[in-house]
């Protein structure tokens, strides 16, 4: 039993209330609402286990970036949604709160009121809410952000105890309670500093001279007690002290009142050892040895999967070739497992979203504006930009850092576009798809951007808002996209396109800095580069199609991905520290 009880608002009555108030918020998160969905205590009208079945297909959904309304849920909601931004009674208030509440916890047995106050822990919640309610006349009008708030902090506040014992022979008590108890053996646990004694804190309201003057004691009064307690309960007749050697994994400082009595029994020549008070069994020994196995763990093997031939893909993105060559296990899970990655819910934008949103505002312009750009080009991308931009819902920092990237973006790309035009280069298309066959294997890709160069080559453009890749690595074949595409162009493999020569290979910078936006062409002998990203893929499906090829994981370490999705499945965490020294 611990003596300290619980806050009403850890008790599943108490959360289930304040997760109810904050799914009906309109400002709610998909969380938000999968948090109540999935509470013990929500039926929704249907049985728990059809309740639960609905959460987890609503969050499979959300996840899948599926358009999920929580129709049913939001429904249930609405009274509180409504009169949310309304400043309204508390009486009024509490009354909506648990009506909404009951009718979440109504199942398709049993009625709200029966499931919600039902127990311990319900018919104490009720009771705190009808003495809240009967004195709710005292306060203003509160909207449902503010009702929210003070919910919360007074349902933290709110203590309840248990009133059955709930071990025969165990408590855990405070130290004021336990020293007034007696007991066969008492452990005193947590003997850190901070603990015993307790931090002393800071007062940044009022010094030591005004605590003195106001008759307030002084912060060491704490320290006092607390050595006052630490005393009386270890004079009991058998007693255990016990402390851990880390907390959240950083180490910690035993508490003063075991140096001290460490230090008091090695002058006074009681212990012979480096450790006075080290125990005269060996507990924490036979404690491990619980725990213990028959014998050393061996880490799972390297996974080295060989499907059957016919399981293997025979078509792929130019994007996921590179995967293929750094990480064929990666292939081997998405392709054969048909495993992908789900989306966080909630999840906040990053750099991945930033590069969707530029793309997509230069795709459209590109697309409205495929010849001669207009007089005000500029204003016309800036607010295409700012129409996409604003799908973000209000993420301040699309609009502290992004958007002003995003403006340098656009006056440099419309110079560039002119510039472009005045030399005779035009662009024929935008995000254009584009595929073509290499024996039995089918190669897959799409161009951010194609030109044409006034010789009548083309030029393909890579747009790219992150790292660009290096000439190294492009020469050697470890980052094919860009002539994998020049390969599918060469071969007249894009949709409207006609089979030509390449003239050149390029990525754009788009940074958005002051000098960071350039045109990088690293290729010198462009043909030479196509022949040998064909040759690459030829050899690798030829290595592929035969049964004895794994799909491993990463084989040379040197070009391991920096994101890899499938690293957990892989279980490389496990198998990568063979060799470490402990």
């Amino acid at each position: 039993d611990d003596s300290g009880g619980t806050p009403l608002a850890l008790t599943p009555t108490g959360a289930f209330l304040n997760l109810v108030l904050a799914a009906a918020s309109p400002y709610a998160s998909v969380s938000d609402l999968l948090a109540l969905l999935k509470h013990p205590l929500a039926s929704c009208g249907l049985s728990t286990a059809a309740c639960r079945t609905q959460a987890r297909e609503a969050e499979l959904r959300a996840r899948r970036m599926e358009d999920e309304k929580f129709v049913g849920l939001r429904k249930l909601l609405q009274p509180l949604t409504q009169e949310w931004r309304h400043p309204l009674p508390l009486a009024r208030r509490l009354s909506a709160h648990i009506a909404v509440a009951e009718d979440v916890s109504a199942s398709d047995a049993e009625s709200g009121k029966d499931r919600l106050w039902r127990g311990e822990n319900g018919e104490a919640a009720a009771a705190w809410l009808d003495e809240w309610q009967s004195g709710a006349g005292g306060l203003p009008d509160l909207a449902g952000g503010d009702y929210a708030a003070l919910f919360g902090s007074l349902a933290g506040t709110q203590i309840l105890r248990s009133q059955h014992t709930t071990h025969p022979r165990l408590s855990i008590l405070g130290p004021l309670e336990a020293r007034l108890l007696s007991a066969d053996l008492i452990i005193l646990g947590g003997m850190n500093e901070a603990s015993w004694p307790p931090d002393a804190g800071f007062d940044p309201w009022m010094s030591r001279p005004m605590r003195k003057d106001f008759g307030l004691p002084a912060p060491e009064f704490r320290i006092g007690l607390s050595a006052h307690d630490f005393a009386q309960l270890a004079s009991a007749g058998e007693v255990m002290l016990t402390r851990s050697a880390r907390a959240n994994g950083s180490p910690t400082v035993p508490s003063r009142f075991l140096l001290q009595i460490d230090a008091v029994l090695r002058a006074a020549g009681l212990s012979e050892t480096k450790d006075a008070l080290e125990p005269a069994e060996p507990w924490r020994a036979w404690a491990q040895a619980l725990d213990e196995p028959a014998q050393p763990p061996a880490p799972c093997p390297r996974p080295r999967p060989c499907p059957p031939v016919a399981a293997r893909p025979t078509s792929l993105s130019v994007t996921e070739i590179g995967t293929w060559l750094r990480n064929p296990y990666a292939i081997y899970a998405k392709h054969i497992l048909k495993l992908t990655k789900l989306e966080e819910l909630d999840a906040e934008l990053d750099a991945a979203d930033r590069g969707t949103m530029i793309h997509a505002a230069l795709e459209k312009f590109a697309t409205l504006y495929p010849n001669d750009p207009p007089p005000d080009a500029e204003q016309k991308l800036l607010a295409i930009g700012r129409a996409i931009f604003a799908q973000d819902h209000g993420d301040p920092r699309v609009q502290a850092f992004w958007w002003a990237r995003f403006t340098g973006i656009a006056t440099w790309f419309i110079d560039q576009t002119r510039q472009r035009r005045a030399a005779g280069i035009m662009q024929i298309q935008a995000e254009a798809k584009g595929r073509t066959t290499l024996g039995a294997f089918t190669l897959r890709g799409r161009a951010d951007r194609i030109d044409r160069l006034a010789d009548g080559s083309l030029a393909l453009i890579d747009y790219k808002t992150g790292t660009t890749p290096s000439k190294a690595n492009v020469e050697s074949g470890i980052e094919p996209q860009l002539p994998l595409l020049a390969l599918i162009a060469e071969r007249g493999g894009f949709a409207g396109l006609d089979a030509a020569s390449i003239g050149t290979l390029e990525y754009w910078q788009l940074k958005g800095g002051r000098g960071d936006d350039k045109i990088i062409d690293i290729v010198e002998d462009i043909p030479a580069l196509i022949k040998a990203a064909e040759t690459g893929v030829l050899n690798l499906a030829s290595a592929f199609a035969q049964p004895a090829q794994a799909y491993e994981v990463a084989p040379r370490a040197r070009f391991t991905p920096k994101y890899d999705d499938y690293a957990h499945l892989a279980r490389s965490a496990e198998w990568g520290r063979e060799g470490e020294e402990e």
